[in-house]
């Protein structure tokens, strides 16, 4: 057991809790622009396309009784860090009730000699994608307009979030809007369907298991839930549910 108590700020990867404390947090949120390259073009033809994955960096202080505890437990967190070897797994920080998908970069340990003998430091650096997300799901049902008062969905819950939707009926229409931008998406789909299960941020459409975007008017259909409030007009469902995961953009 470490010699200080308890610990006050969250630091667990892919399900283990990293050992020691941690001293500081930093992160970045950058706006991604492609630079328009043509000949004599003028910089503003550049564009956005979205946000950069984010660079995370902790640093965790480990008090033990000696030093070679220390640097024991510092050999744990990196076995920790490498239980995900090539993909994305949860990271939470500090909150224990939301997460980002993060992978690690690299684990550095830092000691000087003539120092205390009982801690010592190590810092961890993680890319994950830019967003936080909530691992509670909420779930609007109905049909015609429906919204996110259902859910008491405000301005701190986050911002723009894609949906998942499940829906019955014939030649169905979903629009997506919010007070203050007035649209967040719109899916339309062709003929009658049971039961069709859309992954908006994927872009993904199945029956029963089966894939039918050949079922979708749109091939880039998108539809998220908007910062604050948001509505949704629903067309030629006779039953339909959107569900979501709160993001933050931090």
């Amino acid at each position: 057991m470490p010699l200080g108590g308890a610990q006050q700020y969250l630091a667990k990867y892919n399900t283990y809790t990293l050992p020691g404390y941690v001293q500081e947090e930093s992160f970045d949120s950058i706006q991604n622009v492609q630079a328009h390259y043509s000949t004599y073009a003028d910089g503003s033809l550049s564009e956005y396309t979205g946000l950069q994955n984010k660079q995370l960096s902790l640093r965790l202080k480990v008090w033990e009784q000696d030093y070679i505890t220390t640097k024991n437990q510092i050999e744990l967190a990196a076995t920790y860090l490498r239980t995900n070897k090539s993909s994305f797994a949860p990271l939470y920080v500090q909150y224990s009730d939301r997460h980002y998908d993060a992978l690690v970069q690299s684990v550095k340990m830092q000691k000087a000699v003539g120092t205390a003998v009982r801690t010592s430091e190590y810092e961890v650096q993680f890319e994950c994608r830019p967003w936080l997300i909530n691992d509670t799901q909420f779930t609007l049902s109905g049909t015609g307009t429906i919204n996110t008062d259902q859910v008491s969905r405000t301005i701190d819950n986050g911002g723009y979030t894609p949906t998942y939707i499940t829906v019955t009926g014939t030649d169905v229409t979903i629009s997506g809007y919010t007070n203050t931008v007035p649209f967040t998406g719109f899916i339309s789909i062709s003929g009658a369907i049971s039961g069709m299960v859309i992954d908006s941020e994927n872009m993904t459409a199945e029956i029963s298991g089966q894939n039918r975007n050949d079922l979708m008017k749109y091939i880039d259909y998108k539809m998220e839930v908007g910062p604050s409030k948001t509505y949704f007009a629903i067309t030629g469902a006779l039953s339909c549910t959107i569900a979501y995961n709160d993001r933050w953009y931090i």
